[in-house]
């Protein structure tokens, strides 16, 4: 079981370092590439939906990503060590996904518009990520685990 925790914690580690390069990555790409950058500007209709697009979904999964977290580990805490390892490693995968699309979604917003609006909610869901920081100690503490 210790075995087990340690494979876990460092391949959580893994994606949650991914997370951060990929999205370093895609500002790169628009940082160097500025003939990229503004492809909406001047169309105000588009430029408004697509921001409030932004605002809507990081306002729907930031919560979500924190709270229904915590809901669903919940609601496997009765089963094995092993099934609740699996089920925890597919529940922050899938944080950390949702977290990252609407990230890179934002940022694309921000570049497409040059409107601080979607940098912002690029860099919520960036702090929002870091909540979600898997360290040995959370991870034993909620898979409800007696740490060594």
């Amino acid at each position: 079981m210790e075995q087990n925790i340690k494979q876990l914690v460092r391949k959580l580690q893994v994606e949650f370092a991914m997370f951060y390069i990929i999205i370093a990555a895609f500002a790169a790409v628009y940082e160097l590439n500025p003939a990229a950058q503004g492809i909406v500007v001047g169309n105000v209709m588009s430029e408004y939906v697509l921001e409030t697009v932004s605002v809507l979904l990081t306002l729907a999964v930031v919560p979500l990503s924190l709270k229904l977290f915590s809901v669903m580990l919940l609601r496997h805490r009765s089963l094995a060590i092993e099934v609740k390892i699996r089920y925890y490693r597919m529940l922050s995968a899938t944080r950390l996904l949702s977290l990252g699309i609407v990230t890179v979604f934002d940022l694309w917003i921000y570049y497409a518009t040059l409107n601080n609006i979607g940098g912002f909610c690029a860099l919520v869901c960036m702090v929002t990520a870091l909540f979600c920081c898997p360290t040995r100690k959370r991870v034993c503490s909620e898979l409800e685990v007696n740490e060594r």
